[in-house]
């Protein structure tokens, strides 16, 4: 009886305990998206506004959220005082559209939504501890600096000033204004600004090969190779090069362009993706006595060009070019014996120190 009574009083403070915990963290309507913010709106003082966690039951950092922030006091404390809360699972019930409404692309993304149902801002991904996820709300939560602030200044005004930290804003959270509003600004800026290393990385990923922008860079790289160096230029047109090949499928007619572009673009034909995709070419030609030869020239162990492509051909290959690739093999066997034989006498020569 009394191990009995035991057992009892230990599973009534372990569920006590549990609901302690629970009950410290964030607080998250039961309804929809609808309901909340009718709580919102419903408010005496108005003082709080509506935030709103997108997640996906199979997202890593929704999942880090949910698990290792959400339910701290810390973040109870915070997001209970100052917020309605809800969740909404990106792929069911109102998620879809939900999402569709709000240009939501990306999981876990958190939107604070005033009583009007207006976005004031958001922030994207998980962080590191509740202390700095509670940062990122308390920036969003500044007006000021809210991207629907910072996209009225650029609108009022537009310029590179204005515009950059509206352009950081929408980079960060991966909303698809991003485009519009870089290439806007691409034709507005000077060339300093045009190519100054933080909007040129901002631009690489919302140009696409071909388009006008893209063939300006290219017309104008001289100027653009000064501004941003060499590294940087070629990053960008081996980039595009390569994508343009690679979303066709590799399709002949698309590999050749991006071969072509990048001989336009002065990129050497040692470069390491200008390589694959010559050897590509050559393999939609059929033409093994090619890709022989152009492995035999390039390759060094360094550029990890291993020879897949020479054993995809094996066997269609003649006797005479299945005793190239053979011997090719073996030299390469060879090299990376050597190498790891220098090695081998490296640390021999320390561990004697």
């Amino acid at each position: 009886m009394l191990a009995t009574m035991k057992k009892l009083l230990l599973l009534i403070t372990l569920t006590l305990c549990g609901w302690g915990v629970q009950a410290q963290g964030v607080k998250f309507e039961k309804g929809g998206f609808d309901e909340a913010l009718a709580k919102v709106r419903a408010q005496r003082k108005g003082n709080k506004l509506l935030f709103v966690d997108i997640f996906t039951s199979t997202c890593g950092p929704c999942v880090m959220v949910n698990t290792k922030i959400f339910p701290t006091k810390e973040a109870g404390d915070f997001f209970n005082a100052n917020f309605i809360n809800l969740k909404i699972n990106m792929l069911e019930g109102e998620g879809p559209e939900f999402c569709k409404k709000y240009k939501v692309s990306a999981v876990p993304t958190f939107l604070i939504i005033d009583e009007n149902g207006e976005e004031v801002d958001r922030f994207v991904g998980a962080s590191k501890d509740a202390a700095a996820f509670i940062q990122r709300a308390k920036q969003a939560m500044t007006t000021e600096n809210s991207i629907r602030e910072l996209g009225n200044a650029y609108e009022q005004e537009k310029s590179f000033a204005s515009g950059m930290p509206y352009l950081r804003r929408l980079y960060t959270n991966s909303m698809p204004e991003e485009h519009d509003v870089i290439t806007e600004l691409f034709w507005m800026v000077s060339d300093e600004e045009r190519y100054s290393p933080e909007f040129f990385r901002m631009l690489f990923r919302n140009t696409k090969f071909g388009d006008p922008v893209f063939n300006e860079i290219l017309c104008n790289r001289f100027v653009a190779q000064q501004l941003l160096g060499d590294k940087e230029l070629e990053n960008f047109f081996t980039s595009m090069a390569y994508g343009h090949a690679r979303e066709s499928g590799f399709e002949p007619e698309a590999t050749a362009e991006a071969i072509a572009l990048m001989g336009a673009a002065g990129i050497s034909p040692d470069n390491l993706t200008f390589t694959m995709l010559r050897v590509k070419q050559m393999e939609l030609q059929n033409d093994i006595d090619g890709i022989i030869d152009y492995f035999e020239k390039h390759y060094t162990p360094s550029q990890q060009i291993y020879g897949y492509e020479l054993t995809d051909l094996y066997e269609q290959a003649s006797e005479e070019q299945k005793e190239r690739i053979r011997t090719y093999f073996e030299s390469a066997i060879q090299a990376a014996k050597n190498t790891v034989q220098l090695y081998e006498n490296l640390r021999q020569r320390i561990s004697e120190q």
